[in-house]
Parts: structure tokens; C-alpha cells; sequence
């Protein structure tokens, strides 16, 4: 319990480091997950870059934590298993106040993009990037960022479906034109899916294989869809949506 508490210590405060540099909040810390949120209670400018930037950064400091946790087993000649992130981050219109009782004051927030970034980090796992958003964080940074669209999913209050990214790097690594080579070759991996072409899917997932920057979680959980949709076709009117149910 000591070197759990110890290794929880170590993550969650160069972390919450980050959010703070950055002008967000923290509203809690449940277990070894983090939420934090930005423009509440203060107003903040470009709130959703901010987000974006500091999930970069997270993913960057994990990477050093793991060094330094990776070199003190060896001193103490223990194994180490690396310690992995998944991000959610969705942009939108929330409630923030007091969601506590009369005796004990407990500021935070509720809504629709809280709820629905919980599920993009839950899920996260599934496609493999560390950092997922949804399409109000994408529309919010248009243009800006290094985001590659990953699924459409479908929700009892968003039945037509409602897109979602990963965010892979900052504007330096969206101008470079491996990734834009990237980006070109999922656009046509999701025309041919959402028009039921699997095999012309699967054959540009096989080149999005060889790129760089390529994403092979993201690649075998599509080529388990397809394979899976090849048994049971989806149907005439189907627009590429996966229903994820209540959220």
C-alpha cells in the first residue's frame, strides 16, 4: 500500500502541475484518475487548447516518470511495469457550482462533455492513442493540432453519431508531411468503411500499416469491426456509427 501511495504521489503531482500551468482545475482525484477542467471557475481563453496542450504534456511526463520508476526498481532489483495514460477530453457546455450539501462545500461540474469525456478516456484503450476528444474539443482547436478521426459513435441523445479524435501532436507535428500522409490514408480507411466497402477498407488499412506515425491498435480493432460487419451486415441505411449506448 506505502509504494502504491508513493507511485500515485509521483504521478498525480507533476500532473496536476501541468493543469495548474496551464490555468485549469482540478476538481478531484478518484482512485488513480484525474479530472480537471478548464474556463470554471474562471474564465479562460482558448480553454481548449489549453486542455489539448496539457494532455501533450502529461503524455511527455509519463514518459520520464517511467524512467525514474523503471531505474529505482533496479537499484531495489525489483520488476517494473510501465505505468500507461488514457486521456478524455471533450469541449462543451457544463454546470459548475456547489454540487455538495448544506455542511460541506464540494464545487463541480456536470454536463453532457463531462460525462462523454469520462467514456473517451474509459474507451481510450480500444483504438490505442493515449489522448481521445470529442468533436466540440476538434471544432474548438480547428486546424491547430495533430488529430486523426477515429470512430462515429452513436448515443440515445446522439443517435446520428458524434465523432471522435486522437490527438497524436501539436501544430509542429500537424505541418509535417509524414503526418499528413497519415491523415490522407485514414480519410480513405473511413470513406470505404462508412460506405461498406470492406475490402477497399482493409486494403488502405494495410497501407496505413506501413506509414509512419502508423497506429496498430487502432488498425486490428478496425479489422475486427470489419470482420464482424462482413458476418452481419449493418444495413442499407447504416452511416457508420457504432452505438455505444447510455453514457
Amino acid at each position: 500500500p506505502t509504494a502504491y501511495a508513493d507511485i500515485l504521489n509521483r504521478f498525480f503531482s507533476p500532473m496536476t502541475k501541468i493543469v495548474l500551468d496551464r490555468h485549469g482545475m482540478v476538481d478531484r482525484s478518484v482512485g488513480d484518475t484525474l479530472y480537471a477542467v478548464w474556463n470554471a471557475p474562471l474564465d479562460a481563453g482558448d480553454h481548449a487548447s489549453k486542455g489539448c496542450d496539457a494532455a501533450l504534456r502529461m503524455v511527455e511526463n509519463l514518459e520520464a516518470l517511467n524512467e525514474f520508476l523503471e531505474e529505482d526498481a533496479r537499484r531495489q532489483h525489483l520488476s517494473h511495469v510501465p505505468l500507461s495514460l488514457s486521456i478524455g477530453i471533450d469541449t462543451g457546455t457544463a454546470i459548475t457550482g456547489n454540487m455538495g450539501a448544506v455542511q460541506r462545500f464540494d464545487y463541480g461540474v456536470l454536463g453532457e462533455p463531462v460525462n462523454f469525456a469520462a467514456y473517451l478516456q474509459k474507451n481510450a484503450r480500444y483504438y490505442g492513442p493515449a489522448i481521445i476528444v470529442g468533436e466540440g474539443t476538434q471544432r474548438a482547436v480547428a486546424g491547430r493540432y495533430a488529430l486523426l478521426e477515429i470512430d462515429l459513435v452513436s448515443t440515445p441523445r446522439h443517435p446520428e453519431g458524434r465523432r471522435i479524435f486522437a490527438l497524436l501532436g501539436d501544430p509542429i507535428m500537424r505541418a509535417n508531411p509524414k503526418f499528413r500522409a497519415l491523415q490522407e490514408a485514414h480519410t480513405l480507411i473511413f470513406s470505404a468503411y462508412r460506405n461498406q466497402r470492406w475490402a477497399e477498407a482493409r486494403a488502405a488499412i494495410a497501407e496505413c500499416r506501413k506509414l509512419n506515425g502508423a497506429i496498430p491498435t487502432l488498425y486490428d480493432f478496425y479489422e475486427a469491426r470489419i470482420s464482424a460487419y462482413e458476418a452481419n451486415p449493418p444495413g442499407e441505411y447504416w452511416n457508420g456509427a457504432f452505438f455505444a449506448g447510455r453514457i
